[in-house]
């Protein structure tokens, strides 16, 4: 079992529980132990683990800027993410109306989004203890199973869905006590398509997260 200082759930904000990027100064803790026998279920526990200590180190440098922070969630995020899967998944029917550039334009502002909103909400929350506690195949996926507690609050369920694409476990959801970040987000987007159009909606994320 490992103990470590700091730690950073990835991809809660959108579920609608409490602002819920879960970060931590040096009082928290983050546990792992593994709890499942099979290899791929030990295999992405370890990726878990893995994206754990990335984004402690992330956070743990004394005076980081907001530049290093973003910066190392872009890789995060492309490491440990299947942004691509998660992006169409989150366009929905409106996947026909993409295509070529505007469709490769989308993806990579989704992901500066994702991104600024994620780096932004580091210090929301301190002191978490984080305990990475079983693993079960769903199929050709593996669900990762944590919890998290803050004092004071309740214990938070965190559910890490994974799946192997091109011989690498990429996260492709996370559930937050049984809300989902990709049926979530489903449903925002297509919101916002469906007030405005899909090219207002394109030309609103490029001004606000274009590079």
């Amino acid at each position: 079992m490992r103990c470590c200082g700091t730690f950073i759930l990835l991809f809660a904000v959108f579920s609608g529980v409490g602002s819920a990027i879960f970060a931590a100064d040096s009082g928290t803790k983050a546990t792992f132990q593994k709890k499942n026998s099979d290899p791929e279920c030990q295999l992405t526990e370890k990726r878990v683990d893995d994206l754990v200590h990335s984004a402690l180190d992330a956070i743990a440098i004394p005076n980081v800027t907001s530049e290093k922070v973003r910066a190392k969630f872009k890789e995060l995020l492309d490491e440990y993410f299947a942004v691509e899967e998660i992006g169409t998944f989150v366009l929905g029917r409106h996947n026909k109306d993409l295509g070529g550039t505007r469709r490769s334009d989308f993806l990579k502002h989704f992901r500066n989004m994702l991104v600024h909103v994620y780096s932004s909400k580091f210090s929301e929350y301190k002191n978490a203890n984080v305990t990475i506690s079983n693993s079960k195949k769903n199929g050709q996926r593996v669900m990762v199973y944590s919890v998290i507690a803050i004092p004071g609050k309740e214990e938070v369920n965190v559910v890490w869905h994974l799946k192997s694409i091109n011989g690498k476990w990429m996260i492709t959801d996370v559930n937050i006590q049984n809300i989902g970040m990709r049926k979530t987000q489903n449903r925002d987007i297509c919101g916002r398509i469906g007030q405005v159009g899909m090219d207002k909606f394109l030309k609103e994320l490029q001004e606000k997260y274009g590079e």
